[in-house]
């Protein structure tokens, strides 16, 4: 993972100077307040639950059995999660404890036998998690940057003359098969803030001013073309 600090008033510069390199979306732009020493954490994402435990009951009564199946369900998070603790120095400096993840849960089927004559399709959970965990110093205001958290994703795409592509045995000669290779980059960028007494409307008002300059860099561009 690599980290640096930069003298920026605001994101909206570094965000720019990204989109020179590459397509860049912007995932959220959340803000959170805490104490010193106490943690502060952001979760984009959603919660998925999925089977963690099967328990099967059986019962014989009469000559007669009854079998029940419990099964017990646990959330899983896919999406970006970051929890930080700030410690403010005796010089007014930041020290930061950055533990950002990355997670994507997919399901993945697996066949149980609950009896000789029964089994149950169950739908489990495969996790794929990247994360990292550092400690950097920064100044009340200055612009932190994290990224290394890389992803390569391989997709396989066919094209196909319309009919003929999809006739029997000869499909295949009116096909084209592309392997496409893209890599991406979560970039994390912070920016604490002390504030004591008064301090206090001073960030929000540069809250909300950050907020208007990400806002209009999401909005869609105006339609300059002549008709």
């Amino acid at each position: 993972m690599n980290f640096l600090s930069i003298n920026m008033n605001d994101f909206t510069a570094f965000i720019e100077l990204l989109k020179s390199q590459g397509k860049v979306q912007v995932l959220s732009s959340p803000r959170v307040s805490t104490v010193n020493n106490q943690k502060a954490v952001i979760k984009v994402g959603t919660d998925e639950f999925f089977v963690t435990d099967v328990e099967t009951d059986t019962n014989t009564t009469l000559n007669t059995t009854n079998q029940s199946v419990n099964v017990e369900l646990t959330p899983f998070f896919s999406g970006v999660a970051l929890d930080v603790i700030p410690q403010i120095s005796a010089e007014g400096d930041v020290i930061l404890h950055i533990h950002p993840t990355v997670s994507e849960v997919s399901e993945r089927t697996k066949s149980i036998s609950v009896s000789t004559e029964t089994s149950l399709e169950i739908p489990l959970a495969l996790s794929s998690i990247r994360e990292s965990d550092t400690i950097i110093r920064a100044r009340s205001g200055q612009i932190v940057v994290i990224g290394g958290l890389m992803k390569d994703q391989q997709t396989n795409d066919v094209a196909k003359t319309p009919g003929l592509g999809d006739v029997p045995m000869f499909g295949k000669l009116f096909q084209h098969q592309r392997e496409r290779k893209t890599k991406s980059e979560l970039v994390i960028l912070l920016r604490p803030i002390v504030t004591s007494g008064s301090g206090g409307n001073a960030w929000n008002e540069q809250v909300r001013q950050s907020a208007e300059r990400i806002g209009r860099m999401q909005s869609p561009r105006p339609d300059t073309t002549r008709r």
